[in-house]
């Protein structure tokens, strides 16, 4: 967990991952592994801005996939990560915040028909949690 800073926020807009502070997080994080499985993640593309107003402060978004394992079922996934960074009194680059969004996530005998439907994230890796919980 030495990649958040102590207030770290992790979001995703459809209420599948929420978590304020790096305790939550970590639970967040311990609570999902425990249904993931076994998982691939790819990163396609990185782009990190460095805040011209505060050498100790940048941003970055994140493309990637991902082949996942929720619950035993075999999905695919496309995510976009929007980062805020923060380099700490120790020189260290935390995440200060990070919010995923899901272009799909569905399981993969659904992709060919999935990615384009509108109901295109199933949230087979989130049952645990219901939508509108926040880990605090």
């Amino acid at each position: 967990m030495n990649l958040f800073t102590v207030d770290a926020c992790f979001d995703a807009p459809n209420g599948s991952m929420v978590a304020k502070g790096k305790a939550a997080i970590q639970t967040l994080f311990e609570k999902t592994f425990k249904i993931r499985g076994p998982a691939y993640h790819w990163t396609h593309d990185i782009t990190i801005e460095i805040d011209p107003a505060d050498p100790d402060r940048g941003t970055g978004l994140v493309l990637s996939h991902a082949e996942t394992t929720p619950n035993g079922v075999v999905s695919i996934a496309a995510m976009r990560y929007q980062d805020d960074y923060r380099r700490e009194s120790d020189g260290q680059w935390r995440f200060a915040k990070r919010v995923i969004s899901f272009l799909y996530y569905v399981p993969a005998g659904d992709y060919s028909q999935g990615l384009n439907h509108p109901d295109r994230v199933v949230p087979a890796a989130y049952t645990h949690l219901r939508a509108h919980e926040t880990l605090m």
